[in-house]
């Protein structure tokens, strides 16, 4: 298992090309997928001036989906960004097997 760090930067324009100022945004939802994204379930809702959460005991997959999206204060929310991701066991190798037999 392993914690994961999810981060994301605020969208500085509207769905349309108009400008957003950061001002304008109310919140960012953040969502998580284990099955490759049929499911997901909530990671957080987070102020505009938080940008970044940490996972923890991620099981190790590939199969993992985090979206986000931003909420203006309008309570418009924007288009969901997808990213899948994986988690890798990167630990050394396990403990090798000894046997010792007469010759």
């Amino acid at each position: 298992m392993k914690s994961m760090r999810i981060s994301w930067t605020l969208p500085t324009v509207r769905e349309q090309g108009g400008p957003l100022s950061p001002d304008d945004v109310a919140e960012v939802q953040i969502e998580l997928s284990a099955d490759g994204g049929a499911n997901y379930s909530a990671v957080g809702v987070f102020a505009p001036d938080t940008l970044e959460t940490v996972v923890a005991d991620l099981p190790f997959s590939d199969a993992y989906v985090v979206r986000g999206r931003a909420i203006d204060k309008t309570a418009q929310a924007g288009q969901w960004s997808v990213l899948p991701f994986a988690v890798v066991d990167t630990s050394p190798p396990g403990v090798l097997g000894l046997e010792v037999t007469d010759v």
